[in-house]
């Protein structure tokens, strides 16, 4: 595969984006699948556990939080069918409405990468 301009930008803009920062917390963005009218929550419960213990599916997102930022990644279709995209945002501010999240930061997965530098993409 030739790698394009665009794709050389995408990665470039990865690096820039997550190299370097401490990773502080973990946070999986699920649909909401059971939502009423107004869009409230009927079933709150995470979805993203399989029968293996070290792998989880995750069907919207997940959320970098680092010292400074945090690094939203999502599904998108910018190269390929189920890719990747990511970008900086500020947690606080409602991305969606659309989404659940669950902090998973403590979960035996994540927490040796708690507190880590990200030293490579």
């Amino acid at each position: 595969m030739t790698l394009t301009d665009k794709h050389i930008t995408y990665e470039n803009d990865c690096r820039q984006i997550f190299v370097g920062q401490v990773i502080r917390a973990v946070i999986y963005g699920e649909l909401k699948y059971y939502a009423d009218e107004d869009g409230n929550n009927i079933n709150p419960e995470p979805y993203y556990k399989t029968k293996y213990p070290d792998i989880d599916t995750l069907d919207h997102s997940i959320y970098f939080k680092t010292d400074n930022k945090t690094i939203y990644v999502f599904w998108d279709n910018t190269f390929i069918c189920y890719g990747l995209q990511s970008t900086q945002i500020d947690l606080t501010d409602t991305i969606n409405d659309y989404e659940q999240k669950w902090d998973v930061s403590t979960d035996t997965k994540w927490i040796d990468c708690i507190g880590q530098k990200n030293r490579s993409l």
